[in-house]
């Protein structure tokens, strides 16, 4: 899990990035890929290092990742449109985790804390 505002700019992930991402690529049934251009490397990696058989959604504005083998013709990968604290508050929604959500509420953000309102 990448910190959302994270921007890795002449900076390197942490060492554990590098030697579990084979392992755990390899377990990856679904990949979620969240508001991201897909531009920053090493991280960027992951949405084209994952197995044939991983599916992968991604939360954002525009489609991203067409360049890095994301087909959202495919079976494998989809596209959910929109500002992605929205799009993951209708998920939970959906789920019938707002509940859950809502005790991590006074760690969020002021904008998507006004989301509950």
């Amino acid at each position: 899990l990448q910190h959302p505002t994270t921007v890795l700019y002449g900076r390197s992930l942490p060492t554990d990035f590098f030697t579990k991402k084979p392992d755990d690529l390899q377990q990856l049934s679904l990949l979620i890929v969240a508001g991201t251009s897909l531009t920053v490397q090493p991280a960027a990696s992951i949405a084209s290092d994952t197995s044939e058989d991983t599916m992968r959604a991604v939360f954002d504005r525009t489609q991203v990742g067409k360049n890095m083998g994301i087909d959202y013709s495919s079976d494998h990968d989809f596209f959910i449109e929109g500002d992605c604290d929205v799009s993951f508050l209708e998920l939970a929604r959906a789920c019938g985790w707002e509940e859950d959500l809502l005790t991590y509420k006074h760690l969020m953000s002021p904008k998507s804390q006004a989301l509950f309102d």
